[in-house]
């Protein structure tokens, strides 16, 4: 079965971590020959020409993404766009890099694969082709408002919410858990029946830090001899000024604690927490925000965290927890329906908060921090747990359901 994974975002974060797990467990079936499409900056950024190659999974560009990335983004690129959306695209003649066309790319590219598989299927077009088409939706964050800059503007919220009736359709449905099953139901009735829930397993590698390699990254980032650790981004639903605020109520009660962020746009968060949230500075700092960082430096950073933290009021995997209870970390996380479920279904341990309480995460911080015997204990009994949760089950499932959806179609 020749498989095409149509990845035009490449997303940072948490989506390719689960691609570059999915993706090579996939390829060890010997019936399948899986091919990647995705857009130049995301394949150079997160190394996928290597991950992918020694996979045996072949790698193509979506050349009508050219103009279309984050480093392009200035006043000539974004000119280009807008020529390319009112004129360009509707030119079949024109190559696929100045038209800008996706659509016609992705109609005369796919007519050789069995199956389609969109790990992102959002803000794109559901692609009207002879193929059955699988998507994994990860949550449902565009339906909601949560505060300050929204993760999406007006008009791409609107371009989701038009795109997605075709993709609730005509594509075979996969999430990842219940809670994000229960969301595609209430936002979209009558798809119960054609929703796969397949959980994934942990993001980070379960082995040992490297000492060596550590030290040289600590050096890099002139990290804390201890510190919390929260993987993160900067839109709303991160929640992180609570955090922020509880970091604040501990330091006033002269515990001192480092807070070290990882993800989009965290480099700019550096400073003393305050009542407020953070205040900006690059001399002292409680909070040291690292930005997008590869996963070499991320691994060792999470497995060397004194706590792991999330505070995120609205996710579907959640997989900095699977990076703490696969590391042997205590953890923290908000008292949300998906991080529950995680705890009852995968057997892991995690204290719980109110998201919007900042005395309660700090009371659960200084809980762990008094009681650490226990909490290394109940972490140790989380990676157990955890470690029966295989990426090789999770590809076997998914499996089933391109091969389901290649034979409906015969």
């Amino acid at each position: 079965m020749k498989i095409a994974v149509i990845d035009q975002k490449v997303n940072k974060g948490g989506l390719s971590r689960v691609i570059k797990k999915l993706l090579p467990e996939l390829s060890k079936n010997k019936k399948i020959q899986i091919t990647y499409f995705g857009n130049m900056e995301g394949i150079k950024r997160e190394n996928l020409f290597k991950i992918f190659g020694e996979n045996n999974i072949k790698v193509k560009i979506l050349n009508s993404l050219y103009f279309n990335n984050e480093k392009k983004k200035n006043f000539f690129f974004k000119t280009i766009n807008f020529i390319q959306n009112k004129f360009l695209k509707k030119k079949n003649y024109l190559p696929f890099w100045l038209s800008g066309n996706l659509k016609k790319e992705l109609n005369v590219k796919l007519k050789k694969f069995d199956v389609v598989y969109f790990p992102w299927p959002f803000l794109i077009e559901y692609p009207h082709i002879d193929k059955p088409i699988v998507a994994t939706f990860h949550d449902f964050n565009f339906k909601y408002y949560f505060s300050g800059v929204p993760t999406y503007s007006k008009s791409d919220t609107k371009k989701i919410n038009n795109q997605m009736l075709d993709w609730m359709k005509y594509s075979k449905i996969i999430v990842s858990n219940n809670f994000t099953k229960k969301e595609l139901i209430k936002f979209y009735p009558f798809n119960e029946t054609k929703v796969n829930v397949i959980p994934l397993s942990h993001y980070s590698v379960q082995k040992n830090s490297n000492k060596r390699k550590f030290d040289l990254i600590s050096k890099k980032y002139n990290l804390p001899e201890k510190y919390l650790y929260c993987g993160t981004n900067t839109c709303a639903h991160k929640n992180l000024n609570p955090l922020f605020v509880a970091l604040d109520i501990l330091k006033k009660e002269k515990i001192n604690l480092k807070l070290v962020l990882t993800g989009g746009g965290t480099d700019f968060i550096n400073g003393k927490v305050c009542e407020y949230g953070v205040e900006l500075n690059e001399n002292e700092n409680d909070v040291l925000g690292l930005g997008y960082i590869d996963d070499e430096e991320l691994e060792e950073i999470i497995k060397n965290a004194e706590i792991l933290i999330s505070p995120e009021m609205y996710t579907s995997d959640n997989g900095p927890a699977t990076d703490a209870w696969i590391n042997g970390i205590p953890a923290i996380i908000a008292n949300i329906p998906s991080n529950l479920e995680h705890i009852e279904t995968q057997e892991v341990h995690a204290e719980i908060f109110d998201y919007r309480n900042p005395r309660e995460i700090a009371n659960k911080i200084k809980l762990i921090l008094n009681n650490k015997e226990k909490y290394m204990a109940f972490a140790k009994k989380s990676t157990e747990a955890m470690s029966k949760i295989s990426w090789k089950n999770v590809a076997e499932k998914y499996n089933s359901v391109f091969e389901k959806a290649f034979n409906e179609k015969k």
